[in-house]
Protein backbone atom coordinates (compact mmCIF):
# COMPACT_ATOMS: atom_id res chain seq x y z
CA UNK A 1 0.00 0.00 0.00
CA UNK A 2 1.04 3.28 -0.79
CA UNK A 3 0.40 6.61 0.63
CA UNK A 4 -0.94 9.78 -1.50
CA UNK A 5 2.28 11.72 -0.95
CA UNK A 6 4.47 8.43 -2.07
CA UNK A 7 2.87 8.24 -5.10
CA UNK A 8 3.20 11.87 -5.76
CA UNK A 9 5.45 13.09 -8.89
CA UNK A 10 6.78 16.54 -10.29
CA UNK A 11 2.94 15.71 -13.01
CA UNK A 12 0.92 13.89 -10.41
CA UNK A 13 -0.17 15.82 -7.65
CA UNK A 14 -1.45 14.43 -4.21
CA UNK A 15 -5.09 16.41 -5.45
CA UNK A 16 -5.46 14.46 -8.78
CA UNK A 17 -4.27 11.55 -7.17
CA UNK A 18 -7.12 12.28 -4.65
CA UNK A 19 -10.13 13.59 -6.53
CA UNK A 20 -8.95 9.83 -8.72
CA UNK A 21 -9.71 7.78 -5.38
CA UNK A 22 -13.01 9.18 -5.05
CA UNK A 23 -13.87 8.55 -8.68
CA UNK A 24 -14.11 12.41 -9.57
CA UNK A 25 -11.50 12.06 -11.92
CA UNK A 26 -9.91 9.64 -14.81
CA UNK A 27 -6.15 9.70 -14.67
CA UNK A 28 -5.45 9.03 -18.44
CA UNK A 29 -2.58 6.28 -19.77
CA UNK A 30 0.45 8.70 -18.78
CA UNK A 31 -0.56 9.32 -15.42
CA UNK A 32 -1.24 6.00 -15.01
CA UNK A 33 1.90 4.77 -16.47
CA UNK A 34 3.66 7.08 -14.00
CA UNK A 35 1.64 5.80 -11.05
CA UNK A 36 2.37 2.35 -12.18
CA UNK A 37 6.13 3.29 -12.57
CA UNK A 38 6.34 4.94 -8.76
CA UNK A 39 4.28 1.15 -7.39
CA UNK A 40 6.73 -0.92 -9.48
CA UNK A 41 3.87 -2.64 -10.96
CA UNK A 42 2.40 -3.41 -14.52
CA UNK A 43 -1.03 -1.79 -15.83
CA UNK A 44 -2.51 -5.54 -15.46
CA UNK A 45 -1.32 -5.66 -11.83
CA UNK A 46 -2.50 -2.24 -10.96
CA UNK A 47 -6.05 -3.46 -12.66
CA UNK A 48 -6.05 -6.81 -10.53
CA UNK A 49 -5.39 -4.50 -7.02
CA UNK A 50 -8.42 -2.62 -7.64
CA UNK A 51 -10.56 -5.47 -7.92
CA UNK A 52 -8.79 -6.65 -5.07
CA UNK A 53 -8.94 -3.33 -3.14
CA UNK A 54 -12.64 -3.56 -3.92
CA UNK A 55 -13.26 -6.82 -1.84
CA UNK A 56 -14.23 -8.98 -4.41
CA UNK A 57 -13.69 -12.38 -3.73
CA UNK A 58 -12.71 -13.02 -7.39
CA UNK A 59 -10.80 -10.66 -9.29
CA UNK A 60 -11.39 -9.43 -12.65
CA UNK A 61 -9.34 -11.21 -14.52
CA UNK A 62 -9.87 -14.66 -12.87
CA UNK A 63 -13.24 -14.49 -13.72
CA UNK A 64 -12.93 -13.56 -16.79
CA UNK A 65 -10.34 -16.38 -17.64
CA UNK A 66 -12.84 -18.86 -15.70
CA UNK A 67 -15.83 -17.59 -18.55
CA UNK A 68 -13.12 -17.86 -21.34
CA UNK A 69 -11.84 -21.73 -20.35
CA UNK A 70 -15.49 -22.72 -19.54
CA UNK A 71 -16.75 -21.38 -22.99
CA UNK A 72 -19.20 -19.73 -21.42
CA UNK A 73 -19.86 -17.05 -23.89
CA UNK A 74 -23.15 -15.44 -22.66
CA UNK A 75 -21.49 -14.62 -19.24
CA UNK A 76 -18.60 -13.25 -21.54
CA UNK A 77 -21.41 -10.48 -23.38
CA UNK A 78 -23.11 -10.31 -19.94
CA UNK A 79 -19.63 -8.82 -18.06
CA UNK A 80 -18.99 -6.89 -21.37
CA UNK A 81 -22.39 -4.99 -21.06
CA UNK A 82 -22.16 -4.40 -17.10
CA UNK A 83 -18.58 -3.24 -17.77
CA UNK A 84 -19.63 -1.34 -20.94
CA UNK A 85 -22.43 0.45 -18.54
CA UNK A 86 -19.22 1.50 -15.83
CA UNK A 87 -17.69 3.10 -18.64
CA UNK A 88 -19.78 5.07 -20.22
CA UNK A 89 -20.99 6.15 -17.15
CA UNK A 90 -17.00 6.81 -16.25
CA UNK A 91 -14.65 6.83 -19.19
CA UNK A 92 -11.94 5.47 -17.01
CA UNK A 93 -8.29 3.65 -19.13
CA UNK A 94 -8.51 1.03 -16.61
CA UNK A 95 -11.90 -0.04 -17.48
CA UNK A 96 -11.69 0.57 -21.02
CA UNK A 97 -8.90 -2.61 -20.73
CA UNK A 98 -11.23 -4.67 -18.77
CA UNK A 99 -13.78 -3.99 -21.76
CA UNK A 100 -10.69 -4.99 -24.37
CA UNK A 101 -10.14 -8.14 -21.96
CA UNK A 102 -13.75 -9.41 -22.39
CA UNK A 103 -13.41 -8.41 -26.02
CA UNK A 104 -10.41 -10.38 -27.10
CA UNK A 105 -12.13 -13.76 -25.45
CA UNK A 106 -15.16 -13.28 -26.83
CA UNK A 107 -13.98 -12.86 -30.65
CA UNK A 108 -11.74 -15.51 -29.58
CA UNK A 109 -14.33 -18.34 -29.06
CA UNK A 110 -17.38 -16.69 -31.38
CA UNK A 111 -15.30 -14.95 -34.38
CA UNK A 112 -17.72 -12.23 -33.47
CA UNK A 113 -16.77 -8.60 -32.25
CA UNK A 114 -17.56 -6.36 -29.48
CA UNK A 115 -15.95 -3.92 -29.84
CA UNK A 116 -15.53 -1.68 -33.00
CA UNK A 117 -12.70 -0.82 -35.17
CA UNK A 118 -12.32 2.69 -33.53
CA UNK A 119 -12.04 1.27 -29.87
CA UNK A 120 -9.69 -1.35 -31.28
CA UNK A 121 -7.88 1.71 -32.82
CA UNK A 122 -7.97 3.02 -29.24
CA UNK A 123 -6.63 -0.06 -27.48
CA UNK A 124 -3.61 -0.08 -29.32
CA UNK A 125 -2.45 3.44 -29.01
CA UNK A 126 -3.26 2.97 -24.63
CA UNK A 127 -1.13 -0.25 -25.06
CA UNK A 128 1.72 1.50 -27.20
CA UNK A 129 1.81 4.39 -24.35
CA UNK A 130 2.19 1.98 -21.49
CA UNK A 131 6.63 1.63 -20.72
CA UNK A 132 6.37 -1.17 -18.68
CA UNK A 133 4.61 -4.42 -19.88
CA UNK A 134 4.32 -7.47 -18.41
CA UNK A 135 2.46 -11.07 -19.78
CA UNK A 136 -1.12 -9.02 -18.94
CA UNK A 137 -0.05 -6.16 -21.38
CA UNK A 138 1.46 -8.41 -24.22
CA UNK A 139 -1.17 -11.34 -23.78
CA UNK A 140 -3.66 -8.26 -24.20
CA UNK A 141 -1.81 -6.64 -27.29
CA UNK A 142 -1.24 -10.23 -28.77
CA UNK A 143 -5.00 -11.08 -28.63
CA UNK A 144 -5.82 -7.44 -29.79
CA UNK A 145 -3.86 -7.65 -33.42
CA UNK A 146 -6.14 -10.86 -33.72
CA UNK A 147 -9.39 -8.80 -33.40
CA UNK A 148 -7.87 -6.19 -35.30
CA UNK A 149 -7.82 -7.87 -38.43
CA UNK A 150 -11.01 -9.59 -38.17
CA UNK A 151 -13.96 -8.59 -40.05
Amino acid sequence: MFTLKELVTPNLSMSTIARFEREQQDLGIAKVNEMCRVMNVSLGEWISSIDTHAGRSQNFSTRVMKMYLDKDTHSLRQEFQIIKQKYTLNPANATFVKLAMIANCYFDLTGKRLLNKKSHSKLIDMLFSIEKWNENEIALFGDSVALGTAK
